[in-house]
């Protein structure tokens, strides 16, 4: 019975319903869901909830979705058997949108958006969420005496106003100070890519004669240099998310400070905001709340689910 009869499979097809096509109909490629022999193998047990007198009564009645649900019946053939399994792994020939459907029915299915995977030297064992809309993940290279972070966030504020993520070391050693901070700016330029630039917070204000908010290659009077290296990025699905590498300690000293793995209570900076505000904002949190973080911690993602 082919009503009750659901193959799974993965297809370039917007519409799906393979078996329904005969031979000289099939227009699509398919990448899993059938063995060698074109047999299904996204096949599982059956499970319909069946209506009653009580259902019938209660949707008719028009109550809410979770009291109908309440009243339907699970049939034996649902408890009996294991759900169907399909493992597919995309390569690089794989295109960028899928479809996951039904081999016997038409348009029961959805889309599957394939992305490239993270390259193995770029990957990171530490995450935490700074806001809502920043996420921060670094990884110590003891050996190289750097660490490589990673900013991701959304790529704009509006439909206007591209947006810039910011993630660096406090001012202060015992507490979240704007002032004399270390941060980078980090964002995604539509024409040049990603981009990572090294700031120096001398005051609350935009970039002016050396002074404020500004990039350190920018401030000769203190000699400063631009140490942020191996830029990447990307923006995907509307998210940007920019990687950089710092070493712990250069040989700007005026306006870096040196970054201490083994220290358990290292205060940062961070902040968000439109590209084309010079001044590095701080965004959402009072300082006086923020915690400090361990950066040569044990790794440990916080960041999955949030």
């Amino acid at each position: 019975d082919l009503s009750n009869y659901h193959p799974f499979y993965i297809t370039d097809s917007i519409s799906g319903g393979i078996l329904q096509n005969t031979e000289e109909e099939v227009n699509e490629t398919v990448f899993a869901g059938f063995d060698e022999n074109d047999q299904e193998i996204g096949v599982g047990r059956l499970c319909q909830l069946m209506e009653t007198e009580v259902s019938e009564n209660t949707r008719e009645s028009c109550s809410d979705l979770q009291t109908y649900i309440d009243t339907l019946e699970t049939p034996a053939s649902c408890n009996s058997g294991e759900p169907g399994t399909l493992v597919w792994t995309p390569d690089e020939n794989t295109p960028d949108l899928v479809y996951y459907q039904c081999a016997t029915h038409l348009n029961l299915g959805w889309k599957i958006t394939v992305v490239d995977a993270v390259p193995a030297e770029t990957e990171f064992d530490n995450c935490i969420p700074l806001h809502e809309t920043l996420q921060l993940s670094w990884r110590v290279d003891s050996n190289n005496s750097n660490i490589r972070f990673r900013l991701c966030g959304c790529q704009s504020i509006d439909a206007n106003t591209n947006q810039y993520m910011g993630f660096g070391l406090s001012g202060s050693a015992s507490s979240t100070q704007m002032f004399g901070a270390d941060p980078t700016i980090a964002w995604v330029d539509e024409t040049d890519g990603p981009q990572a630039v090294d700031y120096y917070l001398s005051a609350y204000t935009q970039c002016r004669a050396g002074l404020g908010a500004c990039p350190d290659a920018m401030d000769s009077s203190r000699t400063c240099n631009d140490d942020i290296i191996d830029v990447s990025g990307s923006i995907t699905n509307g998210q940007q998310c920019v990687s950089f590498t710092r070493q712990f300690s250069t040989s700007d000293s005026t306006c870096d400070i040196t970054i201490d793995p083994d220290n358990t209570n290292q205060y940062i900076v961070w902040g968000v905001g439109g590209l084309g505000e010079t001044a590095f904002k701080h965004f959402i949190r009072a300082e006086a709340t923020d915690d400090p973080i361990h950066l040569g911690r044990n790794p440990k993602d916080q960041c999955i689910g949030a």
